[in-house]
Order: structure tokens, then sequence, then C-alpha cells
């Protein structure tokens, strides 16, 4: 998904029978993600919840912050952040 310039939600898909209710998108069982250059200014809400997530780059971005929810990626091993406009370093325990 690199070099896009996403607009739409990933988090859920409408269920085949009638349009509704939503139901979880199989992008919730990613392993890696890779979103650089996407001109993103925030992370994706969703990825916060990709349990499964090892790998995810979001270099080359216009991201100032992260959400706290970053933190619920238990799994991840590989961040990459650089090219990006972060203002404030964090201390991920594990």
């Amino acid at each position: 998904m690199a070099d896009n310039q996403l607009t739409e939600p990933l988090f859920a898909e409408p269920s085949p029978s009638s349009g509704t209710p939503l139901r979880p998108s199989p992008l919730l069982e990613l392993t890696e993600c890779h979103l650089a250059s996407n001109a993103l200014s925030s992370l994706p809400q969703f990825l916060c919840y990709c349990s499964s997530l090892r790998l995810l780059n979001l270099s080359e971005n216009h991201l100032t912050s992260l959400p706290a929810e970053i933190g619920l990626l238990k799994r991840l091993t590989h961040l990459s952040l650089k090219q990006n406009q972060l203002r404030y370093a964090y201390t991920l325990s594990s």
C-alpha cells in the first residue's frame, strides 16, 4: 500500500447478506503493513487493533505523533518512522 493517498476506511466491510452490519475486515489479520509515502498525517486507527502485526512501515509520511493505542501492538517487532515530523519520543515497554 505504499506510495498511495488512501481516503477510504479499511477497518470493516459490509456483510454480504444485506450490506450491514459491518464485519471485521481481513486486514485486521495483517502481519506486515507498508504505508510509506502515503502523505498520512495520522496513523489509521484500525492498525492499532491488528494484533498480529509484526512489521509496520510508516516512513516518509507527515506524522507528527502516534496514538497511545500503538502500545496494543504486542507482536510488533519492526516499526519504521523515518522522515516524518514526529514531535514526541515514546518508550514502548515489553
